[in-house]
């Protein structure tokens, strides 16, 4: 189980924005939505730093700076909000859903996402059920998602694998750092 008190303390010890990223518009993190403001990306085929095809365009392409974007879906409300503090605290754009379905509703807006942290347990639509709806899209497929979740034994994390998961991460061990590394990782910073 995750100790909030913990992990918020440590959070504001994460690395910064950059310069340029810090005055990059920001999502309505006050709200449960990921939506992020229309216009602001769509697929361009370009490749991102980690050597993927960019599933939102990349900064370049848009023609200006902009922080990354993660996506984190989480039916714990508490779980949910401890990731935003600590992707945001390391200077990442955030957006939140409660379940699969609010996630897949948010990239089929004009959510501009750069990678996606999920649990597996959520009702309307789990997380391997969200990861085969990204993978079975032709533009969303190459997205980065790491599976963050309490179930930890080896049948569950060879079925993250097997819909595709670029990352299993387990709430048990869960190390703040393990997760911003991982997420710079598969983003390519």
């Amino acid at each position: 189980m995750l100790d909030p008190a913990h992990v918020i303390r440590r959070a504001a010890l994460g690395r910064s924005a950059p310069p340029a990223a810090r005055d990059a518009p920001a999502l309505d993190a006050g709200t449960q939505n990921a939506a992020v403001p229309k216009g602001s990306g769509g697929v361009d085929g370009s490749a991102g730093a980690n050597g993927r095809p960019s599933a939102n365009g990349s900064a370049a392409a848009n023609g200006a700076s902009r922080r990354s974007r993660v996506l984190v879906v989480d039916d714990q409300i508490t779980v949910r909000e401890l990731q935003r503090s600590i992707l945001e605290t390391a200077g990442y754009e955030v957006g939140t859903a409660r379940d699969g379905r609010e996630a897949l509703d948010a990239l089929t807006g004009d959510a501009v996402v750069d990678l996606v942290v999920t649990d597996l347990q959520m009702p309307n639509l789990d997380g391997i059920g969200l990861l085969e709806a990204i993978r079975a899209h032709p533009e969303r497929a190459e997205l980065p998602v790491v599976i963050l979740t309490s179930m930890g034994d080896e049948a569950d994390r060879r079925k993250g694998a097997q819909a595709g998961a670029d990352a299993y991460l387990v709430k048990r061990d869960f190390d703040q750092r393990a997760l911003l590394d991982t997420v710079a990782r598969l983003i390519g910073e």
